[in-house]
């Protein structure tokens, strides 16, 4: 398996180019809770006074929490910036944000390896090649594939040529 830069993949021909999209009502959603949940904890000292003292945990819980969301809404923005899935004649490549993408050759594909055996795989799936895990995430609640139908598609036709090839 090989790593290739964008740039180096984007001047292949016959690519086909595939960037993620974000469900802008879920970020919202994350969003909202953020603001939501520090609004509460800004309203906690003027209702409590911190009397007993405990009440000053809720706040820097509440804070926390709010951190944490704020984290993974950011992550997920991140991800849709940079990650990318394209795929020519030769390769499959996939990029979840890093600097250089994995270039996966379309004739090492098989059911085993692509992770589409594993009935938890659901909508993400966990490519084992050459001994490393690769995440393709079709789509999740966040983020998905424009016209990942298209992508799921082109790895399950090189993944049945492999199969009849394989066969004597």
């Amino acid at each position: 398996m090989l790593r290739m830069t964008e740039k180096e993949i984007v001047s292949r021909d016959n690519l086909h180019l595939y960037q993620y999209s974000i469900n802008v009502a879920g970020i919202k959603a994350m969003d909202f809770g953020v603001v939501f949940l520090l609004c509460l904890a800004l309203i906690v000292y003027p209702m409590t006074k911190f009397d007993p003292p405990i009440w000053l945990a809720v706040p820097i819980v509440l804070a926390c929490i709010a951190l944490t969301v704020l984290f993974f809404a950011q992550k997920w923005r991140r991800f849709t910036q940079k990650a990318f899935v394209a795929f020519d004649d030769e390769y499959l490549f996939i990029c979840n944000g890093e600097p250089k993408a994995a270039a996966i050759p379309w004739d090492v594909l098989t059911l085993e390896n692509t992770g589409l055996k594993d009935p938890k795989a659901g909508a993400n799936l966990m490519l084992a090649i050459d001994g490393q895990k690769i995440p393709l995430r079709l789509f999740t609640g966040i983020v998905c594939i424009r016209e990942f139908e298209t992508v799921l598609y082109a790895i399950l036709e090189h993944i049945q040529k492999n199969a009849k090839a394989s066969k004597p």
